[in-house]
């Protein structure tokens, strides 16, 4: 490099070097701010304005990002990162807003001295993320910093105070793999009195858990152990107070309302999986809320008619083992259901009342729907190609999960597809069971028949985990034979369940040899 040139770089450099050196020092602290207290403290070697500026940053950010798999390797860097982080509290100059360490590697042995300096400083958010190994108790420090607003914490034990006054400011709880007990986990809640979301994930120790937060969103979900499997976290009080929250998720309960329960009325969004309920507790409970938008059931036992009405109801998940559906939404938008049976009912044969058939009613402004195989076997040995009494005029896209294509199913498909005649898009994902299933002949000569429908709308077709089985052939060369305005049918291969290379190839070719009802209809296989 020659003389000029060497000048002409070091002259950028010094100019590079001289604006960051002259940011006004709020520009400064808002870059620390983004920054883990290891890179914040290689800006040191920037500028003198640079040097000490990272112990004035609002927020404390430490990492351990070490592995743990070199055991001397492990031991220097465990020594480096306990170094950094007694720097860090001990350094800090100024009002700290926020702090939050992750770690990997065990910490057990510093871990109440670094709570102790964190404590002195009050900060407003804390968040403590372990990754691994045995619980951590929170010390009674932490519980001394009153004004936090923002709690979190990983992997920890909750053992309060005597003198606990409580966390008068804070708004936001999250506890995850914690353990505590009935009276400290309650006391805890209820001392906060601002508290607008509480999350609380994988549990142990608790056995009557009572939320006093009338403005809360809540998220439960008990310890994934055996006990919670078998869900004996029984929550029946808990939603006495509860009646002003918005959001309201449960996972892995037995739910019970108590007779004093009035109902939720602010609430939007309820979320329970893996949960058991009756028919008339869940019937209370979804029709006592007035506002509800979204609603997911997932995963339930107990209840054998499942009755919905919602006014307000914009989006349904169901998916369970249940009887009879009795839905009343008529401003739902978005559809899923899915039965974890595949029987039939009795409720929905001979000459018993269809109440499957009837809560179609409502539907008539949905826009999407996912429908599970399953469901559609239900569907169609119901009310096999009857008309519903409702006509989904809205409905642009319709998904179907989990379908192995036999012909139940494709009558419970085709009563769909004649419901509603300006769907556009659609959606298979197919289910393989076995290789000797897919070369017997699935549809019958005896099966019954169906008048087939014209898809007069549909543009686009995508079906993924395809293997290339006979009753998925079959399946494209229907939809190909009824689409007139068809443009795209994706096929997305599912490589490994496929059976051998020769049964896909052997399925390409009769895949192209399909006939077409439209001129513009292109197979593309990926």
């Amino acid at each position: 490099m020659s003389y000029t040139k060497k000048a002409k770089v070091e002259s950028t450099s010094a100019v590079s070097l001289d604006r960051l050196s002259s940011l006004p020092p709020d520009i400064k602290v808002t870059i620390l701010s983004k920054l883990n207290v290891l890179d914040a403290i290689r800006t040191t070697i920037l500028s003198r304005a640079w040097r000490n500026m990272w112990t004035t940053s609002p927020k404390i950010i430490v990492s351990d990002l070490y592995g743990i798999s070199d055991f001397s390797e492990g031991t220097t860097a465990r020594s480096k990162f306990v170094t950094l982080v007694d720097l860090a509290l001990l350094l800090h100059n100024g009002p700290l807003v926020s702090f939050s360490i992750r770690c990997l590697r065990i910490y057990h042995d510093v871990f109440d001295r670094w709570m102790h300096m964190l404590s002195r400083k009050k900060p407003r958010s804390i968040t403590i993320k372990f990754l691994w190994g045995d619980y951590y108790k929170i010390p009674s420090s932490i519980f001394s910093v009153i004004n936090l607003d923002y709690l979190h914490l990983k992997r920890c034990i909750i053992h309060l105070p005597q003198e606990f006054e409580g966390f008068k400011r804070l708004t936001v709880l999250n506890l995850k793999y914690f353990s505590s007990t009935d009276s400290d986990i309650n006391n805890l809640i209820s001392s906060c009195h601002l508290l607008n979301t509480l999350r609380l994930k994988y549990f142990e120790g608790i056995s009557c858990l009572r939320i006093q937060a009338p403005h809360c969103s809540v998220y439960i979900s008990p310890a994934k152990t055996e006990e919670a499997a078998n869900w004996k976290n029984y929550l029946k009080q808990a939603f006495v107070s509860l009646t002003r929250i918005e959001t309201l998720v449960i996972k892995r309960c037995i739910i019970g309302l108590p007779q004093e329960f009035e109902g939720f009325k602010q609430l939007t969004v309820l979320n329970l999986k893996y949960f058991s309920l009756t028919d008339r507790d869940i019937y209370k409970l979804i029709s006592s809320c007035p506002w509800l938008n979204t609603l997911r059931l997932k995963y339930f036992e107990g209840i054998s008619c499942l009755r919905i009405q919602a006014q307000t109801l914009q989006l349904l998940e169901v998916q369970g083992d249940f009887e009879d559906l009795h839905l009343h939404a008529p401003n739902l938008l978005y559809l899923t259901l899915g039965k974890t049976e595949a029987e039939q009912s009795d409720a929905v044969v001979g000459d018993k009342k269809n109440y499957l058939k009837q809560a179609f009613v409502s539907l008539t402004s949905i826009e999407e729907l996912t429908i599970s195989g399953s469901f559609l076997t239900y569907l169609s040995e119901g009310c096999l190609l009857a008309e519903f009494p409702g006509v989904f005029d809205r409905l642009r896209k319709i998904c179907i999960e989990q379908c192995s294509w036999v012909w139940t199913e494709v009558l419970g498909a085709c009563s769909i597809f004649w419901n509603a005649p300006n769907f556009r898009e659609l959606e298979i994902r197919s289910f393989y069971r076995d290789e000797e299933f897919g070369y017997q002949p699935i549809w019958d000569n005896d099966q019954a028949e169906i008048e087939e429908p014209t898809l007069h709308h549909l543009v686009t077709v995508t079906i993924s985990d395809f293997v290339g089985l006979e009753h998925e052939i079959a399946l494209v060369g229907l939809l190909l034979r009824w689409s007139p305005a068809l443009e795209e049918l994706k096929i997305v291969r599912e490589d490994g369940d496929v059976p051998n290379d020769e049964c896909m190839f052997r399925a390409l070719t009769k895949l192209l040899a399909l006939p077409r009802a439209s001129n513009k209809a292109t197979i593309i296989v990926i």
